[in-house]
């Protein structure tokens, strides 16, 4: 559902159960297709598993990437394993490989950074006035007080969150283009539409 993309679920009666639930969540959310992903950096995907488990650890640290072919000129970041900026001994530590894009990157030109967690993926999509946060929660506990800082003035929001009823964003603020905010308790997962 956060990525638009085709599952194939397998379960038992109780994982189907649980599954059904989620699914009668995710009915109740509106679509948002005209919505564009929001990338600060290029990836350039070889197919590589070390490239694979770098991918996987940008995307743990709410690092957003766009998969290139080649290196993109609108990006002042462009990540490939194996060239001499990111070699592949580097690469061999996916932990190291990620805190150096970041670094590189700088937190101040990120486009959603988020606070109280570390147990939390996001994806950004945004167009013109309109913005979306998918938020997933993928430890067994909830996750209480998290923030979230996107970039881009936002004078609305409304949350979505499994599990919980009548969720509300708390602590919005407008600071320097970018709009942050506090979600109380996050379940497994939620979303969240801005607007201005």
């Amino acid at each position: 559902f956060t990525y638009g993309s085709d599952a194939l679920i397998s379960a038992d009666a109780a994982g189907a159960q649980a599954f059904e639930k989620m699914m009668t969540f995710l009915r109740t959310v509106p679509e948002a297709k005209d919505l564009q992903p929001v990338a600060d950096f290029g990836v350039i995907d070889d197919g590589s598993d070390q490239t694979g488990e770098v991918l996987n650890l940008l995307t743990r640290q709410n690092l957003l990437f766009k998969i290139e072919k080649a290196s993109d000129k609108q990006f002042s970041v462009n990540v490939r394993v194996g060239s001499k900026d990111y070699p592949a001994e580097e690469a061999s530590n996916p932990g190291f490989m990620a805190r150096k894009v970041r670094a590189q990157l700088g937190d101040d030109h990120r486009s959603i950074r988020l606070y109280g967690s570390e147990v939390v993926v996001s994806r950004y999509v945004a167009q013109g006035a309109r913005a979306r946060v998918y938020l997933i929660n993928y430890s067994n506990r909830p996750v209480r007080g998290l923030r979230v800082r996107v970039r881009g003035a936002y004078s609305k929001g409304e949350a979505r969150l499994y599990n919980i009823a009548d969720a509300k964003l708390e602590d919005w603020v407008q600071d320097a283009g970018a709009t942050e905010f506090s979600i109380p308790e996050l379940g497994a997962f939620a979303v969240i539409d801005l607007s201005r």
